[in-house]
């Protein structure tokens, strides 16, 4: 469902990682290039040659590193961005909610919406007991029957719409605090 969508990969998202990722760009610094030691320990600006040819790498990743750092602001800011946006189509189109059992006792609900802290990309939430419905537990009939109830679907929908809403707020509270902090350090 929500692991192959494209409206839930972001450009400076990616960039920045998350918590069981390594930013692209700490990746990209850190990637080793070859056999023997690592060139990056010659840091200082002005580094001997450290590869054939004398082009010295050391140099210009020390380089890279203070632009990024300089802009890292910026890109935290596009990323906080990206994801509002991202959440903000989700919340909007909320067409390919799904509908499941769990550990047969409860009905939950998911659908596609971007979290950037979760390696899965969807939104998911506890509807109800499956009590409240059925009897004989969780059967392929018994969810057929939900997905045409439509008392019931208002309320998945409520639930969803109610998570998203929840999760967009705390991401708009981090883009403010991100944009007041860069207009701080101006």
């Amino acid at each position: 469902m929500g692991r192959n969508n494209k409206t839930l990969q972001g450009a400076f998202t990616s960039i920045l990682g998350n918590s069981s990722e390594r930013s692209s760009i700490e990746q990209f610094i850190t990637r080793h290039t070859g056999p023997g030691e690592y060139p990056l320990a010659k840091t200082l600006p002005g580094a001997e040659a450290d590869l054939p040819g004398q082009y010295p790498l050391a140099k210009y990743l020390n380089h890279y590193k203070i632009l990024t750092a300089e802009y890292s602001v910026g890109v935290d800011i596009m990323a906080q961005l990206e994801t509002i946006i991202m959440q903000l189509k989700a919340r909007i189109d909320m067409q390919d909610i799904a509908i499941y059992f769990n550990r047969k006792k409860y009905i939950y609900a998911r659908c596609p919406f971007f979290r950037s802290d979760k390696e899965v990309k969807e939104i998911r939430v506890c509807v109800e007991p499956i009590a409240y419905y059925f009897n004989d537990g969780p059967t392929q009939e018994n969810l057929a029957k939900l997905m045409v109830h439509d008392e019931f679907m208002k309320k998945v929908y409520d639930k969803v719409a109610e998570a998203m809403d929840q999760e967009i707020k705390n991401s708009v509270k981090i883009y403010d605090i991100l944009k007041n902090n860069l207009e701080y350090s101006k």
